[in-house]
């Protein structure tokens, strides 16, 4: 019961918050039991810690279903931490909302518990069906949240486009559950089988954006800061815990280096373009992308805590970032040791993710630079003056919002404690200082690249193209069916109905053997 408790209390908070919003209640009391709910959550993920790996099946499907196996949780080392992330996350988002006069309203707390229930169901996943049914309903709940923000239809066709390919995705999870029972091994989480996997570094390629590298949303949808953070980064990390089990199992060597090299182009091109977007909001699809394409890389070397490493601290200090709005210097402590952590020096917990080059060949330094211009662009929008606020805020304000920063902040080591002491090459540590450095000053010359390359690029990579291509195929169907249509209902509709049999026998008889 422990298992799923955080999951029922993230979904009935929302129930009794809309409950007290319609007997009138104060947006203080809202406010206070979206924070309690959120609260109980994390508390009952932090239980789950010392009795793991814990499993659980939530429905028996075994008799009377067509289905194979029932869905089920599981609880071990690599879900536990990106359950932790999410929980911690939505209480963040909540404490941090006080100092966000847009986020001041319970319609953000409710969406925000909503997500981080299906994202935490997504984790802890134990099979393919389970993982299946909450992708499948984190999708549906992001997409109707989307299109209903969106009115340009140019940016529709895209929220359409972001939920085709994560739906392509969720094919491939089932394509792969089908394969392994084919072989004669039933899938679950516990253990993938290599024949496997990699259908599923397919599958969190494609919801991840980094394989094939697609962006859709190169201008975002205007999401408020903590309701926005929650719903961009929630999938992610519902697609990255995929990836973390099957880095075992690792890809064939033949396809290995054409991979990495799509991976570092996707790094590359994420981090640059970090670096040149104006605040850190709009470059919320591009830090996403870009540690994304770091943690992919690291699992086709089978680094599985590195995985983990990069995942989590893009999770957390992307959340410091992106939910620091107020002035202060609380606010600036906590993002510059953020910042910090995410260089990776030793003991730290984003240090685990330098093991990506344990085996260093040439086509590892794309991502050291990507790393590197991550570091400086975090930097960059960390020292920009915040948007100043409206009104004093009061004391107990001042009090409760670095809380959620420095909630994150402590999350964050409590989750990657026990690789805090992996050993990773100290060398890479080093270059990525002297790059930050480096890349630091060219920035503070203003060296920065052509803005017309990067106009062609967000064409390409967001997938734009391939709507509009989609569309015109659809059209030439349309006509196509059109003229058939006219040619069967004329006087000659019998002769052209005999001549399309003909060939279709024709055409059977050829796939068929001549049989």
């Amino acid at each position: 019961m422990l298992l799923i408790l955080a999951i029922l209390l993230l979904l009935a908070t929302p129930l009794t918050v809309i409950g007290l919003r319609r007997v009138r209640a104060r947006v203080g009391a809202q406010w206070l039991m979206a924070a309690l709910g959120a609260l109980l959550a994390l508390a009952s993920v932090w239980l789950l810690r010392p009795r793991l790996p814990l499993t659980l099946t939530l429905l028996d499907w075994s008799a009377n279903s067509p289905f194979l196996e029932s869905p089920a949780l599981l609880a071990d080392l690599f879900s536990w931490p990106f359950a932790l992330a999410i929980a911690t996350l939505a209480l963040a988002v909540i404490l941090t909302g006080v100092g966000r006069l847009e986020d001041l309203e319970s319609g953000a707390w409710t969406g925000s518990l909503a997500v981080s229930a299906l994202g935490i169901l997504a984790v802890l996943a134990g099979n393919p069906l389970t993982l299946v049914l909450a992708w499948t309903a984190l999708d549906i709940l992001e997409l109707v949240m989307l299109l209903t923000r969106v009115d340009d239809p140019s940016r529709r066709r895209s929220v359409v486009v972001y939920f085709s390919t994560n739906l392509l995705g969720t094919f491939l999870v089932l394509f792969a559950d089908a394969q392994a029972r084919a072989l004669g091994e039933p899938l679950t989480f516990a253990s993938i089988p290599a024949a496997v996997s990699p259908y599923h570094f397919l599958a969190a390629g494609l919801r991840l954006g980094v394989l094939p590298l697609h962006l859709p949303f190169v201008r975002e949808p205007d999401l408020r800061r903590g309701f926005g953070t929650v719903l961009r980064l929630v999938s992610p990390a519902a697609s990255l815990t995929l990836l973390a089990r099957a880095a075992a199992g690792g890809i064939p060597l033949a396809v290995e280096w054409p991979v990495i090299l799509l991976l570092a182009l996707a790094a590359l091109y994420a981090a640059i373009a970090w670096l040149r977007v104006p605040d850190e909001l709009v470059g919320r699809p591009f830090w996403i992308l870009g540690f994304s394409a770091l943690a992919f890389a690291s699992a086709l070397y089978g680094a599985e805590n590195a995985v983990l490493s990069w995942s989590l601290a893009g999770l957390f200090s992307g959340s410091t970032l992106f939910l620091s709005a107020r002035p202060g210097r609380s606010r600036l402590i906590i993002g510059i040791f953020s910042a910090i952590v995410f260089l990776g020096l030793p003991y730290t917990p984003m240090h685990a993710g330098l093991r990506l080059y344990l085996r260093f060949n040439g086509l590892h330094i794309p991502f050291l630079v990507a790393h590197a211009l991550l570091a400086v662009g975090y930097i960059r929008f960390l020292l920009r003056p915040p948007d100043p606020p409206e009104a004093r805020p009061e004391r107990w304000i001042r009090a409760v919002y670095p809380a959620g920063l420095l909630l994150l902040f402590a999350s964050h080591w409590a989750a990657t404690f026990p690789q805090l002491t992996l050993p990773a090459p100290l060398w890479a540590t080093l270059v990525i200082l002297v790059l930050v450095l480096v890349l630091g000053g060219l920035g503070r010359r203003r060296i920065s690249v052509p803005a017309p390359l990067f106009t062609v690029l967000d064409r390409v990579f967001s997938f734009r193209w391939l709507a509009t291509v989609l569309e015109w195929a659809l059209q030439l169907i349309s006509r196509a069916a059109a003229i058939a249509n006219r040619l069967l209902e004329g006087e000659g509709g019998i002769l052209w109905a005999l001549v399309l049999l003909v060939f279709l026998i024709t055409l059977l008889r050829q796939f068929g053997g001549g049989g």
